[in-house]
């Protein structure tokens, strides 16, 4: 019935606007053709309106022609209905009616009560890969392939152990990373023997391995110095008697790349490890590529540790890594007690922990 009643209501304003708008025509009409003589005060032209005005009285027979006018329009409409709000009302609950019965939240109680309607009923088991906080599936490999400059690229997927910690081993080689958050790890690794071989530890101890072919690696000489923790060690390398920061001068401020090695402009220092991680192991490998360069002479290797508010009055230990005659890697173990801070700013240099390398010119 809200319908019905909407449309009378549309249908009775326009039958009343039409009724009021032949009102005033017939108004205008009346009082135009009233003449000069009538009881009324007629309305001077224009110009003696400025002038005077004076106000127009209807005679008591024109407001009996409005009167059923007005009457004879209201009898074609139809009286609207008036709502009944008691048909949409809820009725009241009884007097006597109690509180509504509460509902168990038990689980259990639940449980038994689904077991006594259906008798097979059974919990549903949740099946599909785990997924990360990404909704990406859980996914750990590893893969390494060869790369210029007897380089390995390394990449390691394990959407699920995002921004935690993975142990990477090559040989007698050691040095921790973070997984980034997208659940996939880059790095690029020197190859210190042919083929190359990575083991990479997850959390929870789970074991990734790779293998790539790497014989390249017989054209490099290479130096390798690791450690644990903030101890701020550096390898250093002096090529053809360069001094401390002179082009010769190849160390983890002016490392270089593997293009300079390939373009026989001399040797680069690759740094693995996340500086950031606790308990972190560090590693820096120095790359010189053999019968690639017209310099005659050798290159002094140094270690050096800078002393810092981190590793003052510290003990810190190192290892070096450096191919023996018979090509397998030897290593030499570096103990040291780093002088108190009141030495902050100066350098610990420590010569002949790493053999001299010397280069014949091609």
């Amino acid at each position: 019935m809200q319908l019905n009643r909407n449309v009378l209501t549309i249908v009775t304003t326009v039958i009343v606007a039409f009724a009021a708008g032949h009102l005033v025509q017939n108004a205008d009409s009346y009082f135009q053709g009233r003449s000069a003589g009538s009881d009324e005060t007629i309305i001077a032209s224009s110009q003696d309106a400025q002038r005077r005005v004076s106000v127009v009285a209807p005679t008591n027979r024109f407001i009996d022609q409005v009167q059923s006018l007005s009457a004879s329009s209201a009898s074609r409409v139809p009286p609207a209905r008036a709502s009944r709000v008691s048909d949409h009302e809820i009725p009241p609950l009884p007097s006597d009616a109690g509180a509504a019965p509460a509902f168990p939240t038990d689980t259990g109680a639940l449980a038994r009560r689904m077991a006594r309607l259906q008798g097979d009923f059974t919990t549903p088991a949740i099946g599909g890969p785990r997924l990360n906080q990404y909704g990406l599936p859980c996914k750990t490999s590893m893969t390494a392939t060869p790369a210029p400059a007897a380089m390995a690229d390394l990449t390691i997927t394990a959407s699920c152990h995002t921004d935690e910690r993975v142990v990477i081993s090559h040989d007698r080689l050691h040095f921790t990373a973070r997984i980034p958050n997208k659940g996939e790890l880059h790095v690029q690794v020197p190859a210190m023997t042919d083929p190359a071989v990575f083991v990479a530890e997850l959390p929870g101890g789970k074991i990734l391995t790779a293998t790539a072919s790497v014989p390249e690696q017989a054209n490099f000489e290479r130096l390798a110095l690791q450690w644990t923790g903030p101890a701020g060690i550096q390898l250093h390398a002096y090529e053809f008697g360069a001094g401390f920061d002179d082009p010769g001068h190849v160390w983890v401020q002016a490392p270089r790349t593997p293009s300079a090695a390939m373009t026989g402009r001399g040797g680069f220092l690759t740094r693995l490890g996340s500086a950031d991680l606790r308990g972190t192991q560090m590693a820096e490998i120095y790359s010189f590529p053999r019968g690639q360069t017209r310099d005659d002479g050798v290159v002094r290797m140094n270690v050096e540790i800078p002393i810092t508010e981190a590793n003052c009055g510290h003990e810190i230990s190192a290892e070096t890594l450096q191919p023996g005659l018979d090509g397998r890697l030897q290593s030499v173990e570096l103990n040291l007690t780093v002088p108190d801070c009141k030495a902050k700013g100066e350098y610990l240099v420590l010569k002949n922990v790493i053999r001299d390398l010397k280069i014949a010119a091609n």
